[in-house]
């Protein structure tokens, strides 16, 4: 899943965890100009969550979700 740190009307921790629930196993990159306390203190902060920050390059997007992708086989 690559989802946005901030969106309107919806809390990026709440859709992360519905997902995960439904997909335990599933990896997560956070892109985001900005994010919540609550967000950093929910997984990104841990290492739970890989972050990208905005802006960003389509080579830099191309890496992260890259290096999310090899670190769910390992």
């Amino acid at each position: 899943m690559c989802i946005d740190g901030v969106m309107p009307g919806l809390e990026t921790a709440t859709v992360i965890e519905r997902a995960k629930a439904l997909a335990p196993s599933m990896p997560v990159l956070v892109c985001s100009g900005h994010v919540h306390e609550e967000l950093l203190r929910r997984g990104i902060a841990t290492g739970r969550y890989a972050f990208l920050a905005k802006p960003f390059t389509t080579q830099q997007l191309l890496a992260s979700v890259t290096q999310v992708l090899g670190s769910r086989q390992s």
